[in-house]
């Protein structure tokens, strides 16, 4: 769209991304489908024309579907911003639901600018602690799950199980002592006790997981926001939620407000007629929050 003003909306997939441009007076004037690769960012770009003619971008899912096309169109120096996919039950009654109406929706929000934001960057060191982050954390529900599953084995295992691994609560003493169970009783306590070891074992290896993450998580973290690190009751894991929040380009918050409101940490006006109060924002990054 080589000499006009667009504005353009980009509706992302996993295998498919469809675009849709508007001119600088919101009608629109093209769609069309490009592929989740390389190939297809340069070939969107070349649709969406000179960066210089383009008012911005507006792309769905830039931290998943969108993270790779949002990374190219940066480079080749365009504006973009991330547009919120709205909800279902946000939908207006009797409006359509499709690829394009969806493209078509985020070009028209972003120019609006309502719902939208400067997209996180992911090139650098918190994308790094981000990757660990998410491991760390499925590791930790892995452990959590081995602890209740055992526990849930032994409210039903035989009596003489039961009475062996009584008075151990706490995980620490019952899945190392699950994973030393040695071979006792009839077929039935020794599939139980097979069961448990194994479980246990899960147990052990997620563990000694989450250690290994930790460190490496807290390596970045002293290389690069020791400062964090330093305030009181702010340890690995809050740290790196708030770098993870945050992102490898903070700049694009406008300041400490913007933060609180993005972690659902934030007054919010809920005024009407003579009263005059404010609410707790109930949304934002819960992880942060």
């Amino acid at each position: 769209m080589e000499g006009e003003t667009v504005i353009a909306g980009v509706d992302t997939h996993k295998d498919v991304h469809v675009l849709c441009l508007l001119d600088g007076l919101g009608r629109k004037i093209w769609s069309g489908s490009f592929g989740a690769d390389p190939e297809g960012y340069d070939r969107l770009a070349e649709a969406i024309g000179d960066p210089g003619s383009c008012m911005v971008v507006g792309v769905e899912g830039t931290a998943s579907y969108g993270a790779g096309l949002t990374r190219r169109l940066v480079e080749l120096g365009y504006n973009v911003v991330e547009v919120l996919r709205p909800k279902r039950d946000k939908v207006r009654p009797g409006e359509g639901k499709s690829d394009p109406l969806d493209a078509e929706r985020a070009a028209r929000k972003a120019a609006s600018g309502k719902g939208c934001s400067v997209p996180k960057s992911q090139d650098g060191w918190v994308e790094a602690v981000r990757q660990l982050y998410v491991a760390r954390r499925l590791a930790v529900a892995t452990s959590t799950s081995c602890v209740a599953c055992a526990k849930s084995m032994l409210t039903t295992a035989p009596s003489a199980l039961r009475e062996r691994f009584r008075g151990r609560e706490r995980p620490k003493d019952l899945m190392p002592l699950l994973a030393r169970g040695r071979k006792a009783g009839d077929a039935l306590e020794e599939s139980v006790l097979a069961s448990l070891r194994s479980v246990a074992a899960v147990w052990k290896e997620a563990r000694s997981q989450v250690e290994s993450l930790d460190e490496r998580i807290r390596a970045l973290l002293e290389a690069n926001a020791p400062a964090l690190l330093g305030v009181e009751g702010c340890g690995t894991t809050t740290a790196a939620a708030l770098v993870v929040a945050a992102g490898d380009n903070p700049g694009r918050l406008r300041g400490e407000a913007a933060f609180s409101m993005m972690c659902g940490a934030s007054p919010i006006p809920a005024s009407s007629g003579k009263t005059d109060r404010h609410r707790l924002n109930r949304g934002g990054n819960r992880q942060a929050n």
